[in-house]
C-alpha cells in the first residue's frame, strides 16, 4: 500500500526484503527539475561555507556526492538510519573514485559529531519522519559553527496542491495528514530553527 511505502517505508528501509522501490523513488525525485534546483542551491550554500558539509538522512547519497565533488578540499559527510542506504552511497562513492564523500550509519537525533565541527548542513524530507524533529534541528544547529548555513528542506502534506488546487490534491492532502510522523512540519521549520538558536533565517518555497 502507498500509506506504507511513503508514510512508514522510508522509516523502515531496513526490514523491507527488497528496497529496489525506494531506491527507484529516491533516483526519480532526485531527477526532478524542482529538486534540481534544491540540489543546485545546496552546492551553493556549500561552496560558499567553505568547509566540511552534513547532509542528515542523506538517502542513497546523491547530495552528498555533489557537493564532495564540488569541493574536493572538504568532506562532505552523510548519515542515515538505514545501514542499506549507507552501504549503498558507500559503494557509489567508490566507484566513482569520490574520496572526499563519507557515510555512516548514526540517528539523527544523537549526532556523533563535536560541536561547531561543520561549516553548513542539510536536511531534506526527512524530519517529516522523524520522532522529535526538533531534537533533529537542534542537533544541526549544535553541530554546524556559528556563521555557518543550515537548511531545512520540508514538505506540508496540509497544503499540497497540484495546478489549481484540485479535487486530487485535497485527496492527497487528507490521505497522508495523518500517516506520517510530521506531515506539517515543512510550515514548522522556522519554529525549528529559532527553538534552536539559529540567526538570520531566510524561508523559501519550492513547487
Amino acid at each position: 500500500m502507498a500509506v506504507d511505502y511513503l508514510a512508514d517505508g522510508f522509516r523502515l528501509v531496513d526490514s523491507q526484503v527488497d528496497i529496489a522501490k525506494f531506491a527507484a523513488c529516491l533516483a526519480f525525485m532526485d531527477g526532478l527539475p524542482s529538486f534540481s534546483m534544491y540540489e543546485s542551491y545546496v552546492c551553493e550554500v556549500a561552496a560558499r561555507s567553505s568547509g566540511p558539509s552534513l547532509d542528515v538522512g542523506c538517502g542513497l547519497g546523491y547530495d552528498v556526492l555533489r557537493v564532495a565533488r564540488r569541493m574536493p578540499k572538504y568532506t562532505a559527510f552523510g548519515i542515515d538510519l538505514s545501514d542499506r542506504f549507507v552501504n549503498s552511497a558507500r559503494a557509489q562513492a567508490e566507484s566513482l573514485d569520490v574520496a572526499n564523500a563519507k557515510f555512516q550509519r548514526m540517528d539523527a537525533h544523537h549526532l556523533e559529531f563535536p560541536d561547531g565541527i561543520f561549516a553548513s548542513s542539510w536536511i531534506d524530507r526527512s524530519l517529516q519522519h522523524m520522532a522529535k524533529p526538533g531534537r533533529v534541528a537542534s542537533e544541526m544547529v549544535r553541530v554546524t559553527k556559528k556563521g555557518g548555513e543550515i537548511i531545512l528542506a520540508e514538505p506540508d502534506w496540509g497544503i499540497f496542491f497540484v495546478g489549481d488546487r484540485s479535487v486530487y490534491a485535497d485527496g492527497v492532502s487528507e490521505y497522508f495528514g495523518g500517516k506520517f510522523k510530521n506531515p506539517d512540519v515543512g510550515r514548522r521549520v522556522v519554529t525549528l530553527l529559532e527553538s534552536s538558536g539559529a540567526e538570520i533565517i531566510d524561508l523559501r518555497g519550492t513547487h
